[in-house]
Order: structure tokens, then C-alpha cells, then sequence
């Protein structure tokens, strides 16, 4: 599977899973894990059976804290 990496450096006031969807959605980057998803689609068009695309991870940095696992990172599933 190939995903797709982002960290985003934005100052939150929460790096919670819900803030992070909702600075997602707000920022165009859910847009953005689209388009990129969707080059790498075609990309890999002649691979296997083409559903190599596992979705797009993105690292809040400023959230992300070695004592709190997962916070700051959300993952995006592919659309199908």
C-alpha cells in the first residue's frame, strides 16, 4: 500500500481527533489527500489490481507528543 505523508505545522487549540478533522476539512487538505490520492491512482494503474492507495496520514507536529501516542496524527481513508 502506498499512503501519502503530510505534517502540517498549524497552531491548534486542540490536536484531538475531532480538531484535527475539523482543521482538515476547514484548511482544503482533505481536498488536497484527493487530488494527490488521485495521481497516485493512476499512477499505479498498471500495478496489481490498481487499489494500492491506502489513504493520506497527516502529522500535526506541533500536536504530537511522545506520552500521548496518535495524538496530533490523523488518517484519511480513500474514497472508493
Amino acid at each position: 500500500r502506498i499512503y501519502l505523508l503530510d505534517w502540517k505545522t498549524d497552531l491548534l487549540g486542540s490536536y484531538e481527533q475531532a480538531a484535527l478533522k475539523s482543521a482538515v476539512g476547514s484548511s482544503g487538505y482533505d481536498v488536497q489527500a484527493a487530488i494527490y490520492g488521485e495521481a497516485v491512482k493512476r499512477w499505479t494503474a498498471q500495478a496489481a489490481d490498481g487499489h494500492v492507495f491506502g489513504g493520506a496520514r497527516y502529522l500535526f507536529v506541533r500536536g504530537m507528543d511522545p506520552q500521548r501516542p496518535g495524538q496530533g496524527m490523523l488518517l484519511l481513508e480513500p474514497e472508493t
